[in-house]
């Protein structure tokens, strides 16, 4: 009967299954309760007599493999499973500038079977999990209430029984006098759609407005209110003139 079998990424896995009375049985072979018969198999898997070989396994091959011995004496049912050790990969995403007193998340993606062992670094230094640095079950790290101290390289290690990687990020962590002094350069343009009147479509900028804030001007011994800049500037152009 098929035994149950361990295997790493890319090996050649076989299954037996070979009955004692091979004149008066027959073998039948099934994946995960479903005859192999009905199955639309890759390639890569061959079912003989009384073997099924499948080459170069990956994640995908991790199955539960049955198979049927019958005769005239009745039957027998034997499950097997292959589990394909894979090994880390880890998917890095750009870090993104942190300003200071936020939370810092270097969420790369990780994967691999077993499920990975995953630890982080910060320059030669292994990271020790406490109130402010948190390794999620994901393996992402967060960092609370980051400080200018916390920029730098940080590396990602994953190991499991098929291997290990290692992935490398910058963190760069910003005052928040800087994060405002950004802000304040961008400039947002809206659109707005005019129809004309043979009703095409024309698209316009909407430039900021002009403020409403009232302003107060003397001329004259006079107190003025100016809602319109370029009322305030004719007002102040003829003051010369009014004092």
């Amino acid at each position: 009967m098929p035994l149950s079998v361990d295997a790493n990424e890319q090996d050649n896995v076989e299954f037996r299954c070979s009955p004692k009375d091979k004149d008066n049985a027959h073998t039948s072979w099934f994946i995960n309760g479903e005859s192999i018969s009905k199955l639309d198999l890759d390639p890569s898997w061959v079912v003989n007599k009384y073997s099924l070989i499948i080459s170069n396994v990956t994640a995908e091959d991790i199955q539960v493999i049955q198979c049927n011995i019958s005769s005239h004496h009745g039957y027998i049912f034997a499950n097997a499973y292959l589990n394909v050790n894979i090994k880390p990969r880890i998917q890095v995403k750009a870090l993104q500038d942190v300003v200071e007193g936020a939370t810092a998340v270097l969420a790369w993606k990780i994967i691999g079977h077993p499920k990975p062992n995953v630890y982080w670094m910060k320059g030669n230094v292994i990271i020790s999990e406490n109130a402010r640095f948190r390794v999620t079950t994901d393996g992402f790290l967060r960092i609370f209430n980051v400080s200018t101290e916390d920029a730098g390289l940080y590396t990602c290690t994953a190991k499991n029984t098929a291997g290990k990687m290692s992935a490398r990020g910058s963190l760069v962590v910003i005052s928040p006098s800087v994060a405002v002094n950004k802000q304040d350069r961008v400039y947002n343009k809206r659109e707005s759609t005019v129809k004309s009147p043979d009703n095409t479509e024309t698209k316009t900028e909407n430039l900021p407005k002009k403020s409403n804030k009232k302003i107060y001007m003397n001329s004259g011994g006079f107190e003025v209110e100016v809602t319109n800049i370029f009322y305030m500037s004719f007002l102040a152009f003829f003051s010369k003139f009014l004092l």
